[in-house]
């Protein structure tokens, strides 16, 4: 049988506060017979910078690297997100530092997830987008690895029956699938 770790990981010392409520959701999801009792020694939540030295990641070997990394531009922090969100969500959970988000589109952490799930030797990604724009940036950046195939962007519509639209797009040598309608709002792709 085989048996894996789970890790997951938390970049700002603030995002510790949110590591008790994924601890609270592993163990309802125990609870409630969602995920084995074995899933409690088989994930771990840690806090860590991506950014940060090699050592830590290439040690480590994954199946599915999935992200929510901070993806609003500075721009569109101010202009675009409501309100309730500006005064409940920390800023640094939405929006990339200047440090790492040079381009100012709110892409900069996406390199280095695919980079490092490349390194961990995982078949599949999957990572949160903001919109149509930002997903099609994204695929063209997994694309052009040529490590990853059947990449997919997933909206957030459904059509008026509740079906969703499905479309192949294609973006440069990587052809894509988008699922759903609207903004799209997360991008998977896999080995």
């Amino acid at each position: 049988m085989h048996t894996s770790t789970r890790k997951g990981q938390k970049t700002s010392p603030s995002a510790s506060s949110t590591s008790a409520p994924a601890q609270r959701n592993l163990t309802h999801n125990i609870g409630n017979k969602l995920l084995p009792a074995s899933a409690s020694t088989q994930i771990h939540f840690i806090q860590g910078d991506i950014f940060a030295e090699e050592r830590t990641w290439q040690e480590s070997l994954y199946d599915i690297v999935v992200s929510n990394p901070p993806y609003v531009s500075s721009e569109g922090y101010n202009h675009t997100t409501t309100r309730s969100v500006r005064n409940h969500e920390p800023k640094l959970a939405l929006v990339p530092s200047m440090e790492h988000d040079s381009d100012e589109v709110g892409d900069a952490f996406y390199p280095r997830i695919i980079s490092l799930a490349e390194r961990m030797h995982a078949i599949m990604i999957a990572v949160e987008v903001g919109d149509m724009q930002q997903a099609g940036r994204i695929t063209r950046m997994i694309g052009k690895r040529q490590v990853w195939r059947n990449l997919n962007v997933w909206s957030d519509g459904v059509l008026d029956n509740g079906a969703s639209q499905i479309e192949a797009h294609h973006t440069g040598s990587s052809p894509f699938t988008v699922h759903g309608t609207g903004e799209g709002r997360a991008v998977a792709a896999w080995k």
